[in-house]
């Protein structure tokens, strides 16, 4: 026999462990597995997108936590949004192709609809159109033309990386050294390189400006073994980079 037990709410919905989307009064929350409000029903509906993320839906549509922080409020005519690590695109079509806005969760909005990409790196934001990237620090635009002064977009321990026009510039801390590199748009950086957008495809230098990775389509990599694992959609192999005593990277 079924256990039973009285709710007081319905229209339940679970999008993964520990969130179940559900109702009470005409109005939604989210419930974990023990059926306690982590989300008081606060909102007229709550939806699961198609990546588990939760949309608010009052006359327009915000965005919510898994927790039930209200990241994006429902201020949104269109509920194709795409959640990213410190923002969100927000893109005029159900396909997600074709003008996208992004809203920063603690400045908001940076920029107005556009073509073409946006990318986060720690606390920077990066939007390429037509091939031209424009630079967000902390909210504010940064301004990379200057005829004379390199402006910094990212630093860690050992490396400087800095733009001017269409020059970068890798300064090594340690030695005062630095290289200087045209034409390519840094879009992050990691201990082992910088990851770079080129072509509307991404690829991988390190920090005495030398390619790892030529640019390719849906590149993506992780550590493993001191080692940096690269794979692309397209060739479908896995390279292999040694972060130790570099050397060519190797077929695995």
């Amino acid at each position: 026999m079924l256990n039973k037990k009285t709710t007081d709410f319905t229209n339940i919905r679970r999008v993964s462990k520990d969130v179940i989307i559900a109702s009470k009064n005409n109005k939604y929350g989210i419930l974990d597995d023990n059926l306690a409000w982590v989300l008081e029903p606060t909102y007229k509906r709550i939806l699961k997108s198609r990546n588990n993320d939760l949309l608010i839906k009052e006359k327009k549509y915000g965005l919510l936590t898994n927790k039930g922080e209200q990241l994006i409020a429902p201020l949104l005519k269109k509920k194709h949004v795409q959640p990213l690590k410190n923002g969100a695109r927000i893109y005029s079509t159900r396909a997600m192709n074709g003008k996208m806005n992004y809203i920063h969760y603690q400045y908001g909005e940076l920029f107005k609809p556009f073509s073409g990409v946006v990318f986060e790196a720690n606390e920077m934001v990066i939007k390429i159109e037509h091939g031209q990237p424009t630079y967000y620090k902390n909210g504010i635009e940064l301004n990379t033309n200057k005829l004379l002064k390199y402006i910094t977009l990212f630093e860690n321990a050992t490396h400087i990386i800095s733009k001017k026009r269409k020059k970068i510039k890798i300064t090594d801390k340690r030695n005062e050294t630095s290289v200087k590199i045209k034409d390519l748009i840094p879009i992050d950086f990691h201990k082992y390189g910088i990851t770079y957008f080129k072509n509307n495809t991404q690829g991988i230098i390190n920090y005495t400006g030398s390619v790892i990775v030529e640019a390719s389509n849906y590149l993506s990599y992780t550590e493993l073994n001191e080692n940096l694992l690269i794979t692309t959609s397209v060739e479908k192999k896995i390279y292999a980079y040694p972060l130790v005593s570099p050397k060519e990277s190797h077929l695995l």
